[in-house]
């Protein structure tokens, strides 16, 4: 469907669901009860000139209602942020309750067939079928409901979901980097009902209080899901991706040689990155280099261990930056240890009450996560919370003030080029043991909000600094996080043989929402390695200098084609008797790459493969990495399946990058 007509939908929609003359926005909640009473609020606004600004509010009560968003000019989207204030002229009237509180709740009606095919992606869950793909057709009476575990926003759930119908649908984003909810139902025939916010909500306003409901963006496309995707990427490389002193951040290699290092160890590292001639572009210190009872989940001081870098971390970045490379730092500033010295606010700090500890991994497995090798039951969960353990609060104004100096003065003082956030505990209980009386999800609203502004703060004054997201992997990746930060680490599933083919899975699920996302593997094996290749590539040893190199240039052979369009080419499968495919494609210069797979237990040794999106009057020069010699086919042989991947070894792999001549 040509972009006009797409845009054309999306105004069209735009001005049923933005109203003044019929008094409607597409949000909803109840109040004092009831359902919405927008239709009794005075009402003003406009959406036009690329922004949308409107503002319903309650004569009796004073409730505002303010919708502030952005038209996009090129693409087919819009989205939205609503926000509900207290305003009564009465300085000790709270608002009645309000509940169930969604930032979208819209309409959409089949002219033809009356059913409607839902996708999204399972979340991170720390297994191979972490963003496993999803997909329900929804028809009369059928409802789907969706959201995270724990709190922590892709967790288990993906907040980003695709709806067609008579060739035409919407994909929708969600930006909260807390407990949301989307709820799907067919409650009439041939129509569709989308509502999503904040999954808990039911809470009084006192004066002058403001809260504000999670982004949500729709975007507009045809019935075809590959090419709805593409679009998407292509939206999220230009509006969305961070970007460091004002330039696009092109993609990155990394090194990390593990927890709880020392000063020699990180200077013995980059002279050996350096002396090799890998060509490695960031040094990554990951968690235990500060001040700790030995263990790395002990945070909540955060200056250089003294004993363990006796010059401070400075002397590492310093080398670094001496030897080619920048530093990739690892703070988890939200978690607070008994003992730390943040432990010492004590009025900063959100606590749980002991029989609330659900998820506290100390009591489910004493030995870290792996058991005999493999991942514990509740690793699924990745809640490193262990006794005493406190969550910093940054929905109090003051404490977020003094995190974002302490933390300002790290970045500064270290002299440190990309700043790795991570987040082990799960955060729910923690805010709903604050909540009082109809209060609930007031905590979680403050902290969230407090938590961009920490972000957007930071951003503000180190701008030519990489801001990272982990969250035990890949547990934080909503749209408002990824506007400001790199998921360098999509999920924690990376250690060991037995990740191979779960890796394969998640590029195959991520790719179509997130084009910016990343992995580590510390194995030169180039099977395992292979397997989690992404735009910003964590590359570790095991010994072999020459296969260290060898995963290095492979992943220096594919980078930039990662930020192209992305094309499955065989259907998605977690088991070892099949292949898998996909690729990636760059319209603008009509390059791109082919990975494929052939896995353990496989029996057929050819596949053969019809490439997406080519000039079928072009000739294309198709080079395997592992071969050298190039061969050139017609755009057209390609598209038709003129290219056959033979492969001797089970597991085996192929890299294919290909040009137009």
């Amino acid at each position: 469907m040509e972009n006009q007509n797409l845009c054309d939908m999306r105004d069209a929609w735009i001005g049923r669901n933005f109203s003044v003359q019929n008094k409607k926005l597409p949000v909803s909640f109840e109040y004092g009860g009831a359902p919405c009473p927008l239709p009794l609020f005075s009402f003003e606004g406009k959406a036009e000139g690329g922004t949308i600004d409107f503002t319903a509010k309650d004569p009796k009560t004073g409730l505002c209602v303010r919708v502030s968003g952005r038209i996009y000019e090129d693409y087919p989207a819009l989205e939205w942020t609503a926000y509900l204030k207290n305003e009564s002229n009465k300085p000790t009237e709270n608002t009645p309750v309000l509940a169930h509180i969604r930032a979208i709740e819209a309409r959409f009606a089949a002219a033809g067939e009356p059913a409607f095919r839902l996708s999204t992606n399972r979340g991170d869950i720390c297994t191979a079928s972490s963003y496993e793909p999803l997909e329900k057709w929804l028809r009369y009476g059928d409802s789907a409901h969706f959201s995270p575990v724990g709190g922590r926003p892709t967790s288990d759930a993906l907040p980003f979901f695709g709806v067609s119908w008579d060739n035409c649908g919407v994909l929708m984003g969600l930006g909260w980097p807390g407990q949301w909810c989307a709820e799907f139902h067919s409650d009439k025939e041939g129509e569709l009902n989308i509502a999503a916010g904040q999954e808990i909500t039911r809470m009084s306003l006192c004066p002058g209080e403001e809260i504000r409901t999670p982004l949500v963006v729709l975007m507009f496309c045809g019935g075809d899901l590959t090419e709805a995707q593409n679009m998407w990427r292509g939206w999220m490389l230009a509006h969305n991706m961070q970007k460091a002193a004002g330039q696009k951040i092109e993609p990155f290699s990394s090194v990390c040689r593990g927890l709880t290092l020392t000063e020699k160890v990180d200077l013995d590292a980059i002279d050996e990155i350096k002396n090799n001639g890998i060509g490695i572009d960031y040094y990554w210190t990951d968690a235990g280099w500060y001040v700790s009872e030995g263990s790395w989940t002990q945070t909540g001081t955060w200056r250089s261990d003294p004993v363990r870098y006796p010059r401070t971390y400075r002397a590492v970045s310093d080398h670094a930056h001496k030897n080619g490379m920048k530093t990739v730092l690892w703070l988890e500033a939200e978690r607070v240890s008994p003992g730390s010295e943040l432990a010492g606010f004590e009025d900063w700090l959100l606590v749980l009450p002991e029989d609330k500890k659900s998820y506290r991994s100390d009591r489910m497995y004493p030995e870290y996560f792996l058991k005999n090798g493999q991942f514990a039951t509740m690793e699924s969960h990745r809640n490193q919370l262990v006794g005493g353990d406190a969550l910093f609060n940054l929905g109090d104004d003051a404490a977020r003030e003094y995190l974002t100096n302490l933390i300002a003065g790290i970045i500064e003082d270290y002299d440190i080029d990309c700043y790795r956030t991570d987040f082990n505990i799960a955060p729910l209980e923690f805010w709903l043991s604050a909540d009082g009386e109809n209060r609930h999800g007031m905590t979680e609203n403050k902290y969230v909000t407090g938590l961009l502004k920490f972000w957007d703060d930071l951003q503000g004054r180190f701008p030519e600094v990489v801001f990272d997201t982990c969250s035990s992997g890949g547990r934080r990746n909503d749209l408002e996080t990824l506007r400001r930060a790199l998921p360098l680490l999509r999920s924690d599933f990376q250690v060991g043989s037995q990740c191979a083919t779960g890796n394969q899975g998640h590029t195959y699920g991520l790719s179509g929402w997130i084009p910016f996302a990343g992995t580590g593997c510390p194995s030169d094996d180039t099977y395992l390695y292979r397997s989690h290749l992404c735009p910003f590539m964590g590359i570790g040893r095991s010994g072999d200098m020459a296969k260290w190199k060898k995963a290095a240039e492979d992943w220096k052979a594919a980078r930039m084609h990662f930020l192209g369009d992305y094309y499955p080419l065989t259907e998605y499968s977690l088991s070892e008797e099949k292949w898998i495919a996909w690729q990636f494609h760059t319209p603008e210069t009509g390059s791109g790459m082919v990975q494929v797979f052939r896995r353990s237990n496989c029996s057929e040794n050819t596949l053969n493969l019809k490439l997406k999106a080519l000039d079928p009057d072009a000739e294309y020069e198709l080079t395997d990495l592992d071969e050298g010699a190039p061969s050139r086919y017609y755009g057209s042989e390609l598209m038709k399946g003129f290219v056959d991947i033979r492969s001797k070894d089970a597991p085996g792999s192929a890299i294919i990058v290909y040009k137009k001549i």
